[in-house]
């Protein structure tokens, strides 16, 4: 029987220096696989093994992707020489942002780069984390969530492309080693609406049975649409397990998940690009957004909201 969640977000704050920068890619590699359990921590909480982790993910298996949502601060003091050169790449590179203050004090412009992992790492700028500092004021944050929802919401948002997404893969992720496949319930329905209709067809061990025996019968016509999406939901499942049974790989019995399967998202984007984001998804500047998508937008927000991060006011 599947099991039924709701879409939700939490925030993901980097921590500090190059920990921060290991455990951010950590995170969003381990999602693709769902492998989370496998970090390891110390006393502090810190993961003692996300920097081998992120360093054989991104140079050995060269899946850089993930790079993308540790995000690297720069601060350098004037622009002669050597640095003339490394301010300008940055200008010219697209993912990353410069931002120039003049300080009267040492009579000269502060320049702070908001850039990421992956940038350096394929542009060889490593040398470049001699300038890393702590985020200040004046460089544009980044900031990166992780969100639970449906492929069909998920395929939504990765349509943001100025965001670095990384998705669950259901190529590599084996839904029956759970027994069950996690379903996102879609906003239009209740907890109490699923429980009850379950209730009705007799409790969770005999629904989809006795759904399958009324559309043999009469072929269903009676169904409310919540008892055909249940039966969808429980079909896709009853399918998926069997095909696994019967010796398919996860890339193969993954052609009959349902679109409301749930999927794990690490989202990071600038913060006016989050603006845009929330316009569109939320407030619906754009147009009318699909109820499931602004539910996750809501929860990205509430997310944001969570750590004291910036929230737009409607536009």
């Amino acid at each position: 029987m599947p099991i039924f969640h709701r879409t939700t977000a939490i925030a993901m704050p980097q921590k500090a220096g190059m920990q921060g920068i290991w455990e951010q890619i950590e995170a969003a590699a381990r999602t693709c696989y769902r492998s989370e359990g496998k970090t390891q921590y110390n006393e502090n909480g810190d993961s003692i093994t996300a920097e081998q982790f992120a360093q054989k993910i991104v140079r050995v298996y060269k899946h850089r992707s993930v790079a993308e949502h540790a995000t690297v601060y720069l601060t350098i003091n004037g622009a002669e020489g050597e640095n003339m050169l490394l301010i300008k790449r940055y200008k010219g590179n697209k993912f990353s942002r410069v931002v120039s203050k003049y300080d009267k004090e040492s009579d000269r412009f502060i320049y702070y780069i908001t850039s990421n992992m992956r940038v350096l790492i394929e542009n060889k700028w490593e040398d470049d984390l001699k300038y890393m500092t702590e985020p200040t004021e004046y460089h544009e944050r980044r900031r990166t969530v992780r969100l639970f929802t449906d492929r069909g919401v998920s395929a939504e948002s990765n349509r943001h492309r100025c965001q670095s997404p990384t998705e669950r893969s259901t190529r590599f992720v084996n839904y029956s080693k759970d027994d069950a496949l996690t379903i996102c319930a879609p906003s239009e329905y209740s907890d109490e609406d699923i429980e009850l209709c379950i209730n009705e067809w007799g409790g969770w061990q005999t629904a989809f049975k006795r759904m399958c025996l009324a559309i043999g019968r009469d072929g269903g016509e009676w169904f409310s649409m919540l008892d055909a999406w249940l039966f969808s939901n429980m079909a896709a499942e009853w399918s998926y397990m069997k095909l696994i049974d019967a010796g398919q790989t996860p890339q193969q019995a993954r052609r009959i998940l349902p679109m409301d399967v749930e999927t794990e998202l690490v989202i990071t984007a600038y913060e006016d690009d989050w603006v845009e984001y929330f316009n569109q998804r939320y407030y619906g500047t754009t147009g009318q957004p699909h109820p499931d998508m602004k539910e996750a937008a809501y929860s990205i927000m509430n997310a944001f909201i969570d750590v004291g991060w910036f929230i737009p006011d409607e536009k």
